[in-house]
């Protein structure tokens, strides 16, 4: 790990505890390739100094909320959803479903699980 990785790890809060620590180096590791983990290898948020999921608004601290995803009127349940987002995430890195995991912020495991879930439900 290069000295500048090190600080910009050591400069941020961690709020999100190890597990986000583990998140944001194994992301950098799967993500990029080279020797030496620079600090430029970082997810954005880190090198930034932000929360990892953070979703609220800087005025005030209000929560945001985006739009419902809808087709046809009707509101698309959530496992639809999150099917378009990992296909999709699968079909962005090539197949490799490793990266997929990790650009998605999950386990490698949960898409296979979901995987099965969804040829359950034909």
């Amino acid at each position: 790990m290069s000295e500048d990785a090190l600080l910009t790890i050591a400069r941020h809060d961690w709020p999100g505890n190890v597990r986000e620590l583990q998140n944001a180096i194994h992301n950098a590791v799967v993500l990029h390739d080279g020797e030496v983990l620079e600090a430029a290898m970082l997810p954005e948020w880190v090198r930034a100094g932000k929360r990892m999921r953070a979703n609220v608004a800087e005025t005030g601290g209000a929560a945001t909320a985006a739009p419902l995803p809808r087709h046809g009127g009707a509101i698309i349940p959530l496992w639809q959803i999150e099917k378009q987002a990992i296909l999709a995430a699968i079909d962005a890195c090539e197949g490799n479903v490793l990266k997929a995991a990790a650009f998605l912020e999950i386990a490698v495991s949960t898409i296979y699980r979901k995987k099965t879930e969804w040829a359950k439900h034909g």
